[in-house]
């Protein structure tokens, strides 16, 4: 087969916490006089870290944005509960997997512990192991050298902007998924815009369509 590991995003993908993390950031950063609604985030800022977007509005330096980003985590991760379909998905593919995302190790453990799918994953991958994150290429490129399999060998399931382009840069294949409550109507226009190899708009869809790319690909 062309593909020997199958990366899926956790927030969006494996977890329906971008939708959760919207409705608790919107407010927060409302607190600081900056108007955002749910709306605006999930087209703005899913896929990005909270330090991200924290530093990119520059909030007081007197706040200590350690323990804010401490508390959004606890609020965010505390509601965990799987994308739609998904945990089926993953079960069915043979193929050896793992996980890649912008959240810390420890968030990752619980996401995917929560969701009963942490034996289905060889290992899991954070951007706190790189000093980049996504769009940075750099933490599927740590991956990969990892994995010991060059990027063209990984076929990767993202759903935000910023994580398409980081496996994109990378020179990995990549199906942008809509499966999450978090995607709006525009998004799969704008994942198409960005150049991704497939669209599945569900997991049934997702399924159908790694099985394909995965079947297709025999030597």
């Amino acid at each position: 087969m062309k593909f020997k590991h199958i990366i899926f995003d956790c927030d969006g993908v494996l977890v329906d916490s971008e939708i959760v993390a919207a409705e608790v950031m919107a407010p927060v950063l409302s607190t600081f006089g900056l108007s955002i609604t749910v709306k605006h985030y999930l087209a703005n800022y899913t896929g990005k870290t909270f330090r991200h977007i924290f530093e990119q509005f520059k909030i007081d330096q007197r706040v200590d944005i350690d323990m804010l980003i401490k508390n959004v985590e606890e609020r965010v991760y505390s509601d965990i509960r799987p994308v739609d379909g998904i945990v089926e998905v993953v079960k069915s593919i043979e193929l050896p997997k793992s996980v890649v995302s912008n959240s810390g190790l420890s968030q990752i453990k619980h996401a995917v512990e929560s969701v009963e799918l942490s034996e289905q994953f060889l290992f899991q991958f954070s951007s706190s192991q790189v000093s980049m994150p996504k769009p940075s290429p750099e933490v599927y490129l740590y991956a990969s050298k990892k994995l010991e399999l060059k990027p063209q060998d990984c076929l990767v399931i993202e759903d935000s902007i910023s994580g398409c382009t980081a496996a994109l840069e990378a020179g990995m294949t990549v199906i942008g998924f809509c499966g999450g409550k978090h995607i709006t109507p525009k998004h799969k226009v704008l994942l198409k815009e960005l150049g991704v190899h497939d669209l599945a708009l569900n997991s049934k869809e997702l399924n159908q369509k790694i099985s394909k790319m995965t079947k297709s690909e025999s030597v």
